[in-house]
Order: structure tokens, then sequence, then C-alpha cells
């Protein structure tokens, strides 16, 4: 599937003969007679120049680091080592010029503990560190937990990557109200892409409304963010933190999907749900076409759920999604779409957490549900709306 944005281009002239219209002669004779026979037709054309730019990008869902994670990379020092968390799919995630993530949990520092095991989060800058060496260099903010550690945590939290990594684009959270109206734009290879972020919803009370994007009740608020965006960049990628814990696409989810797209949105990523939802194209702008992932599920996820046991295969599911774009004289397009299903995995004691492809997984060393079956319903999942997807992960004939 194509999807394109159109901006008007030059064409460039070439002309094969001299400036002026007539030849130039050098040294020409004191007396020159045209006859048909001499007259030399010189005929022009038109040569397009065509600039070509391309760029990989990636996508995940939920960086959901719960307290287990952090007991499992907690060294004697009271350091944190977090590899090899990702080491079995950075190579996917390090591939993409852009690399984005939902930065579920809150990164303050050590010093203010790891969370109360209840819901409220923190991260200690280790993590920080370790997604950039893996390639991340979008992150989404905003969602229910970007406030756990209340303002000056989010304060810390901006900081980190603003003075250690200024090269990662942030969005959906803010420390003022001129940060709040900034569109968020990164470019690579030439091709620019805005991210707009936004949550349904903040756990902790909002004390300064610009802190972080909340589209409920203000859903103008964030068009009006995606339409200035579509003036701006080559592409304009919406993180959205939406929907029902562990259900499906909701009417709401559609419905506000489509207002994106026709507001200029190019690609949505859906996060929240914590399971894996379908992918699709829908309507955009001007006969263009949008790409939606409903919910990429838990990129990282932590060991349980008490409150659905039963969903634990699924809730410790993911999906990196990646595509290429292109942009030739300004027309850009999405191709060669394709998800890598993630699963991660620990040990019967609670340590050993990797996030492992879920088509490198073994059935005689999974035991949280039956893995053929398992990977016939991420399939059917991930593929449901759409079959113009490429999913990476072997399975039995049915």
């Amino acid at each position: 599937m194509v999807n394109y944005k159109f901006v008007m281009f030059a064409c460039i002239l070439v002309v094969l003969s001299s400036c002026a219209s007539e030849p130039t002669y050098t040294n020409p004779p004191e007396e020159f007679t045209v006859s048909d026979e001499t007259i030399e037709v010189i005929e022009t054309e038109e040569e397009e120049i065509i600039e070509s730019e391309t760029a990989h990008f990636t996508a995940v869902g939920d960086l959901l680091v719960e307290r287990p994670i952090l007991y499992d990379a907690e060294q004697k020092d009271g350091s944190f080592l977090f590899d090899p968390l990702l080491s079995n799919v950075e190579h996917y995630i390090n591939r993409g010029d852009f690399a984005y993530a939902n930065q579920e949990t809150p990164i303050t520092g050590a010093d203010f503990g790891i969370g109360d095991g209840d819901f409220v989060f923190n991260n200690p800058y280790e993590l920080g560190h370790y997604y950039y060496e893996v390639g991340f260099n979008m992150l989404q903010l905003a969602n229910n937990h970007t406030l756990d550690m209340e303002f000056s945590g989010l304060e810390r939290n901006i900081d980190f990557w603003r003075t250690t990594y200024p090269d990662v684009l942030l969005s959906g959270a803010h420390l003022s109200t001129e940060d709040r109206h900034i569109i968020p734009i990164i470019e690579r290879n030439g091709i620019s892409i805005a991210l707009i972020s936004s949550t349904y919803s903040s756990n902790k009370p909002v004390e300064f409304p610009h802190s972080v994007n909340i589209f409920t009740e203000n859903e103008e608020q964030l068009l009006d963010d995606v339409a200035r965006a579509n003036e701006m960049a080559d592409l304009v990628a919406v993180g959205i933190h939406w929907g029902r814990e562990y259900q499906q696409p909701t009417a709401e989810q559609t419905e506000l999907a489509h207002s994106l797209a026709q507001n200029g949105a190019d690609i949505i990523i859906g996060h929240h749900p914590h399971v894996l939802q379908p992918i699709e194209w829908i309507d955009g702008q001007n006969d263009q076409q949008t790409l939606v992932a409903y919910s990429l599920g838990n990129f990282i996820s932590g060991p349980f759920d008490d409150r659905v046991p039963e969903l634990d295969c699924d809730r410790l599911t993911g999906a990196l999604m990646g595509f290429d774009v292109s942009k030739e004289n300004d027309v850009v397009t999405i191709d060669s779409l394709y998800t890598v299903p993630t699963f991660t995995s620990f040990s019967e004691d609670f340590n050993e957490f990797r996030v492992v492809p879920l088509d490198e997984m073994e059935q005689d060393k999974f035991r949280w549900c039956d893995l053929e079956q398992h990977k016939q319903h991420v399939h059917e999942t991930l593929t449901r709306s759409t079959d113009e997807i490429e999913v990476i992960m072997d399975m039995e004939p049915k």
C-alpha cells in the first residue's frame, strides 16, 4: 500500500543549444547565406532531475519496565545493567533511521525509588542510556504514567534526555506552555517526520495543563496539532495512548483514527491495551492512505498481572513494526510493511528477562501457553484487517 503526500516540484529545463535562440558562431564568415539545406534545427529536451531519498522506520509499543525487571538488572553496587534485555531484537530496532517507542514508565533516577509495586513506576537513568544504545530516537512520553513521579519527576525525565541525548525526539509531555506549542520534528536522510503524542488520561493529578497532552474532552487540540504538523513535515506520525486494557479496538479508537487521518496523520501508532490489535490502512486526506497500528502491545513487559492471569501469554507478546520510507521530488511513500512478533521471556525464578522474536521461542521451553496456537492467534490478529503486511514468523500449517 502506498501513501502519497504531494508537494509542487520543479522541472529543470536543459537546453542542448546555447542560451541564444539562434546558434552562436565563433569567427563567423564575412558573408553568410542561409538556404533550406543549411538550416539546422536544434531541438531542446526536458530532463527531469529526480531527487530521491530513502529511510527506514521502526516502531514498538509499550516499554513497560516493572520492578521484577529492575531487581534482575540491579548490581551489587546499586547500579543497573540492562543488557541483554533487548540484545535479541536490537538489530531490528537500530535498523531504523527513525525508531519509535512509548516510554511507558518514567525515567527519573534510582535515587527516587523504583515505584511502589501498585502501578506507580519509576526507572533508573541506566535504562535511558540503554534505550539510546539500542537505537531508539523517537520517544513518546504522553501516557497515563507520565506523572507517576509527579511534575518534578517529569522535569528530571525530560532533563535527562535533553541533557544527555539531545538528538532523541521527545513528544507529548512539556515543562512549559511554550514547549507545548512546539511541533517536534526529526529529520533523517532528507526526510522529516513530525511526532504528535497524546493520552486518554493521567493516573496522577495534572497540576499544570501543559505537562501532558490529554485528548479526552480536548480532541480538537490534538487534531489541530496534527493539522499544523502536516504543514511542516513530510510525514506526520501520531502516537496515541488509547483503548481499553486487554481488549480489541473500541468504536472510540476507530472513530478517532479516522479523524486523525482526515486531519493529516500518515502513521498512527497505538498502545495502552497491553495486547496486540490489528494493523490496517484507512482513508486519509486527499485520497491518501493512513497506516494504523491500533496497538503494538507490550514490547517490554513485567512478568505478570494478577488481574488477568489467564492473559499472560497475550500480555507478554508485542510486535515491532517496520517499513521503508521513500521520497522522490517531494512525493513520499511507505512501502515494505512488516511486523516482528516478540515475547518477553524470563526464568521461573523471575530473572533473565529478555525480549525475543516469537519465532525464536521453542515449545519445550515455552511454558506460558501452546506456542503454535499462540503464533496462529498473533498472526490472525495482526493481519485481520489487511493482508498487505509481512509477519516475520514461521508457523506450522493449519
